[in-house]
């Protein structure tokens, strides 16, 4: 849309010059958000979400590391927990298949990212919310003390014993708890922002309340 070059804005003005390109409300709000926990001022907040997009991808990267994902929670949902079966010739391309629980209060496994989104926050949100559970985050970490148990890549081992560090550190364990009710405040008012029809009164008084906020 706001290409200069040859996006719609681009096009538009060849046909007007006087056309003005005015950012949607919703994306105004995402790039404040964008700019306020990259601040070199906090530097809690941004190191935070780079290391747990860092997780969230990695985690979502492969489907050996996804299945081992999924296993993990389906374990963790059954009443006689089991463990991972890791057997040390085992490569990590090999396939895994998550296992589904026969329990009746079975819970639907969170199927990691592949990736996270600039533009859209939301999908932070909703991350930030199912990792908060513990037996997704424990899943995460499950998944990647596999991959430095039993891959044979040696990046993909390094990169999970760097994630491991993070992770399992005090400041991280917190985090995602403060930022969760941070992030569902926003996510609120961004979501009444990209509705078809809105009133630009009732828009404007919810940013100024989650300003206040």
């Amino acid at each position: 849309m706001a290409g200069a070059y040859k996006g719609v804005q681009a096009r538009i003005l060849q046909i007007n010059h006087m056309a003005m390109l005015i950012h949607c409300f919703a994306h105004s709000l995402n790039r404040a958000l964008v700019n306020s926990v990259s601040h070199a001022d906090i530097p809690e907040a941004r190191n935070f979400f780079s290391i747990f997009e860092h997780l969230v991808v990695f985690v979502g990267g492969s489907s050996q590391r996804q299945a081992i994902f999924l296993q993990a929670q389906s374990h963790s949902s059954k009443p006689n927990t089991e463990q991972i079966v890791e057997s040390e010739d085992e490569d990590e391309n090999d396939p895994i298949e998550p296992q589904p629980s026969s329990s009746s209060s079975y819970s639907k496994p969170t199927r990691p990212r592949r990736s996270m989104s600039d533009t859209r926050w939301t999908s932070r949100c909703d991350a930030t919310n199912r990792y908060s559970e513990p037996k997704v985050f424990q899943a995460a970490f499950q998944t990647l003390n596999h991959v430095v148990k039993n891959a044979s890549d040696s990046e993909s081992k390094s990169t999970a014993l760097g994630l491991i560090a993070n992770i399992t550190s005090p400041k991280f364990v917190i985090l995602p708890a403060a930022f969760k009710q941070v992030l569902a405040t926003v996510n609120i008012v961004s979501l009444f922002l990209q509705a078809k029809q809105i009133d630009i009164a009732a828009a404007l008084e919810k940013i100024q309340t989650l300003k206040k906020n």
